[in-house]
């Protein structure tokens, strides 16, 4: 902007003078014409007192009360343009060089003009005058940019303060300004990256304890019956301890499967959505899931105006929250399931009820987090790792949606699967 400012005073300005003093030119002569005419009048009235011989030495004791030279010559001897011995021939004041320097008149009828100047200047060092202003200006503007930036520079430094805090590992460092500051955006932008960061760190640690306590006990029994296995010469007790090696390796390979996908099934993370008509979706799964369970007996109910209840979603992990809920509902269950779909608004909501004893209510909230089972109602038949949950969590998070905990109306628990009808993800 000081730059700017430079250009403007010492190029740009000179030179727009430049093209208003040539346009106006003509309007400059006639008025300074017009100021002049007085002198020439009072001048050629004393002049007329005498003789055309004595007008040299009249205009020689003139001089004395003027500021700037006067001449009187014949119209011959001065260099003239046709055009101004014309004009000068018609009476009329003829201005030279810059505006208001020299001016001419023709006295009488015998082709004398008269001279007025050059005019003289007032002398300045226009330079010293022009650089002054500048620093002047130029020190006015530091001072209104530093009210300016002084804000700013403090809000910065915040901001720059949270952020060394939080590199240096105080993962609770938050940048605070006003909310309607200008650089507020920048700073909740910073505080939700730091959010995220510290939820991740957390996040991979919860992961990795969880991670080494469940892989204990299975490596554990793993090297127990390979050591058994060596010491062991029957046939048989060496089938056993392999097949309880097999068991622990199918338990090795469920946990790791279910780790990785709960990893993978991060807040960022945005598998491919299609859509699809979730009310026959829904009924297939039911069905095939009741083939697979014997000890429950699975009911699908669709309430909602429209049966096929379309719906934006990806239908690989929709299908593997669903079969979750199942799963845990099956885990609790004395004998009925009740699956129901149904819309509210711009919602949809499956119902995933079960007969069993229910969830606490202390517990309600805790159960999504990963690796948490509420074991005295855990069935052994059915192995976990308290992922389940989490993942449907994680499932209904990115779908922009929900899952909740409440009282079944067939007297167990009932978990509820929300969805937006649209998609809010973008939002």
């Amino acid at each position: 902007m000081m730059a700017v400012f430079v250009v403007i005073n010492f190029f740009v300005s000179p030179l727009y003078w430049h093209i208003v003093t040539k346009s106006l030119e003509r309007q400059q002569g006639i008025f300074w014409a017009d100021i002049t005419r007085g002198f020439f009048h009072v001048i050629e009235a004393e002049l007329n007192r005498v003789s055309v011989e004595d007008w040299d030495a009249s205009i020689k004791t003139m001089q004395s009360h003027f500021a700037f030279p006067l001449s009187i010559a014949p119209m011959t001897s001065t260099q003239l343009l046709e055009s101004e011995r014309s004009a000068l021939a018609n009476g009329e004041i003829l201005v030279k060089g810059a505006p208001g320097a020299i001016f001419r008149k023709q006295i009488g009828d015998n082709g004398l003009v008269l001279t007025m100047g050059p005019m003289p200047d007032f002398e300045f060092n226009k330079f010293l005058l022009d650089l002054l202003f500048s620093l002047v200006v130029a020190l006015i503007f530091c001072m209104l940019a530093l009210l300016v930036a002084w804000p700013y520079a403090k809000k910065l430094r915040c901001i720059s303060i949270a952020a060394e805090a939080f590199g240096n590992g105080k993962l609770d460092a938050r940048a605070k300004l006003p909310p309607r500051s200008s650089l507020a955006h920048l700073a909740n932008a910073f505080n939700s990256m730091a959010d995220r960061i510290q939820e991740l760190i957390r996040s991979h640690k919860e992961l990795t304890h969880a991670v080494s306590h469940e892989l204990r006990t299975p490596l554990a029994r793993l090297r127990f019956s390979m050591e058994m296995i060596a010491s062991v010469d029957e046939s048989d007790k060496r089938e056993k301890h392999l097949e309880g090696m097999r068991r622990d390796v199918d338990e090795l390979d469920l946990l790791v499967s279910e780790l990785l996908t709960y990893a993978k099934l991060d807040k960022s993370y945005r598998p491919q959505m299609e859509q699809m008509d979730l009310g026959p979706w829904l009924t297939d799964l039911a069905a095939v899931l009741d083939a697979e369970n014997s000890t429950a007996n699975f009911e699908c109910r669709i309430s909602s105006p429209d049966p096929k209840v379309p719906l934006l979603a990806s239908p690989q992990f929709l299908e593997r929250a669903l079969r979750n809920l199942l799963q845990n509902a099956v885990r609790f269950t004395n004998s009925r399931i009740q699956i129901t779909l149904m819309t509210v608004d711009d919602q949809v909501i499956i119902h995933v009820d079960d007969d069993g004893p229910g969830i606490p209510l202390a517990d309600r909230q805790r159960i999504f987090e990963p690796f948490v089972q509420l074991d005295a109602h855990s069935n052994p038949d059915l192995p976990g790792y308290g992922l389940g949950l989490a993942i449907v969590h994680r499932v209904a998070q990115w779908h922009g949606g929900s899952v909740t905990v409440s009282e079944a109306p067939i007297g167990g628990a009932r978990l509820s699967l929300v969805l937006p009808v649209t998609d809010n993800r973008a939002d």
